[in-house]
């Protein structure tokens, strides 16, 4: 099924990929993640080029639910079982960092978005639990997230919270804005270019099913990893699944 956000007319286009061209940086994937990688690659003065073995937005980015939030499921008590508060803080500033630099270009270049709380609800006595560590973690966190009776929905929940003053909007536009200022600032997005291989050493070799180009630095900002090296495509297999 095709997204909501997909489901539109494209209005930028791919540019021209280059076998043999060099590069001070080469991002892969053109979702929020690469896009706003290159741009700040780009605004620091770097050669940059996107590829994007599909199109843009093809992937997390446009199949979304679209939110902005601090409040990411129960990310943070998950984050806390395995790590110390202070890694914990460390992510939550990082993703307000995030989160502030995305609405200042969003606000920079007139790209529309609504301000929204954002909610956590459980259904089950398990989910409910869950919540309430969520509840906690944020807040050690120092998240403004408190606990609500009134989540607006048509049906009851065991527990919900709220996180105030988040943000939506149709990640579609913002990939737009993000071309724009890119290639505003002299770099470059091919569609269509797969990335099969990295190899070299300081001046590293990306080989694609279009050919080959060279460059300082690669970015990773695919949906899964896409080398072997870590072993990180074996993660599913290593998780048992339901039976049946």
């Amino acid at each position: 099924m095709l997204s909501l956000w997909l489901d539109r007319a494209r209005s930028f286009t791919s540019d021209p990929f280059v076998p043999n061209a060099e590069y001070d940086a080469v991002v892969v994937g053109a979702g929020i993640t690469g896009l706003a990688t290159a741009v700040l690659l780009a605004r620091s003065g770097m050669k940059v080029a996107v590829l994007e073995a599909r199109t843009v937005g093809a992937g997390t980015t446009g199949n979304t639910t679209a939110k902005l939030t601090l409040l990411q499921g129960t990310i943070l008590s998950g984050l806390r079982r395995q790590y110390s508060q202070e890694m914990v803080n460390a992510y939550v500033d990082a993703n307000r960092e995030g989160q502030a630099w995305l609405l200042r270009h969003l606000d920079d270049n007139e790209v529309p978005y609504q301000r929204r709380d954002a909610y956590t609800y459980a259904m089950t006595a398990e989910g409910d639990e869950k919540v309430r560590s969520e509840l906690a973690a944020g807040q050690a966190a120092g998240l403004d997230v408190e606990e609500t009776g009134d989540t607006g929905l048509p049906f009851s929940t065991r527990r919900a919270i709220r996180l105030p003053g988040q943000a939506q909007f149709n990640p579609m536009d913002v990939l737009e804005s993000l071309c724009v200022d890119l290639r505003a600032h002299g770099g470059v997005l091919s569609e269509g270019v797969r990335v099969r291989d990295v190899a070299g050493g300081s001046h590293r070799i990306v080989r694609t099913n279009a050919g080959a180009i060279r460059t300082k630095l690669v970015v990773l900002a695919t949906g899964i990893p896409i080398l072997d090296r870590g072993l990180y495509f074996r993660q599913g297999a290593l998780t048992p699944g339901p039976s049946g």
